[in-house]
């Protein structure tokens, strides 16, 4: 006798199939753990947390294009120039190799919020060219991202060494990336934790009193229709405005690795790596090309999923570079079954 409800199994079916890649992820973490049980602890479940922060915000942007219909390919480049941005302002004075040796070292709380603006104004330009110029999206944020690229380079060259590393920041940049609440580094919440959450918050908020056209199905659930959103749905300024939050998310993004990581430059993390990463990351949560799927908590669990991951392939020594090989890998087969169900449900 089958104890178990037909509504019951069919939903079931429906959440693997729809997060296949998800279910894959926490397998393999499963199979790490069980390989070496010290994985396990109270320390490096706070890593994961601590890593999966800026992934969040990155991811948050990335999310918020995707589920309108478009789509942003300068997220990595924006997060690798902004870090680069913020932290030429905030090395200490006695850091060696000061960017701006004459230039006291400027507070984070003016700094961050500073760039982030600045990013902003990045993405309301993207929106405008592709709202009221009418180019493609892709087209549109890739020459964005490969001018940001070179803007991060010509603003690192040194005729000396040719690209510098921005070392020794100050207290407060440090704390921006590394600071925690609690009692030691192991028994406490990451700063970059309750920030992330914080923004993440008030991005949901912003979206759903600004940009009307995505108040009615929401960032927070799925649009239960047939045809996914059209971005054409969205005025000029609220398609500006969409592109501000997403490049400002990835300066944020890019500001908290930098300052976790105590270095900036063009070779801290990879633009394209960040690119894909936080690309793959919206596919796990089952986000699409064609806009109109995709929820929040959906979203915040692959970020945590992805982190962990990545952590705990590094942990039991998996080469980094085929996790690289396996988001590329979530990418295609993430959009080839998007393109077939969407082929399958126009039928």
């Amino acid at each position: 006798m089958d104890f178990i409800p037909e509504s019951f199994t069919l939903r079931a079916k429906i959440f693997v199939k729809r997060y296949a890649a998800a279910c894959i992820l926490c397998l393999f973490i499963i199979i790490f753990a069980l390989s070496d049980t010290s994985l396990v602890s109270l320390r490096h479940i706070r890593n994961v947390f601590s890593d999966a922060a800026p992934l969040l915000l990155a991811a948050a942007g990335m999310g918020l294009c995707l589920f309108s219909g478009y789509i942003d390919l300068s997220a990595g480049s924006a997060a690798v120039f902004a870090s680069v941005l913020a932290a030429s302002f905030m090395q200490a004075s006695d850091a060696a190799g000061r960017m701006f040796s004459l230039l006291p070292p400027l507070p984070v709380f003016l700094v961050v919020p500073f760039v982030g603006v600045l990013f902003f104004a990045v993405g309301m330009l993207n929106g405008f060219l592709i709202k009221k110029i009418a180019l493609p999206a892709w087209f549109t944020t890739f020459g964005t991202g490969v001018l940001l690229s070179s803007l991060a380079r010509v603003y690192l060259y040194d005729k000396d060494i040719s690209l510098r590393t921005l070392e020794g920041f100050t207290r407060g940049y440090n704390f921006f990336g590394t600071g925690y609440f609690g009692f030691s580094p192991v028994y406490s919440v990451p700063f970059t934790l309750i920030f992330s959450i914080v923004v993440f918050v008030l991005m949901g908020i912003a979206v759903n009193i600004f940009v009307k056209e995505l108040c009615v199905p929401g960032f927070h659930r799925e649009i239960k229709l047939f045809w996914p959103v059209s971005p054409t749905i969205l005025s000029l300024k609220e398609t500006m405005l969409l592109y501000g939050i997403a490049s400002a998310l990835f300066a944020l993004s890019g500001m908290m690795i930098s300052a976790r990581a105590g270095a900036a430059s063009v070779s801290v993390f990879s633009a394209a790596d960040f690119q894909v990463e936080v690309t793959a990351i919206c596919f796990i949560a089952s986000f699409s090309l064609f806009g109109g799927r995709g929820n929040r908590t959906a979203l915040a669990a692959s970020v945590l999923i992805f982190s962990a991951f990545g952590y705990a392939s590094d942990f039991v020594g998996i080469n980094r570079f085929l996790s690289s090989g396996l988001c590329a890998l979530i990418l295609l087969v993430s959009a080839a079954a998007d393109i077939r169900m969407r082929k399958k449900n126009a039928l």
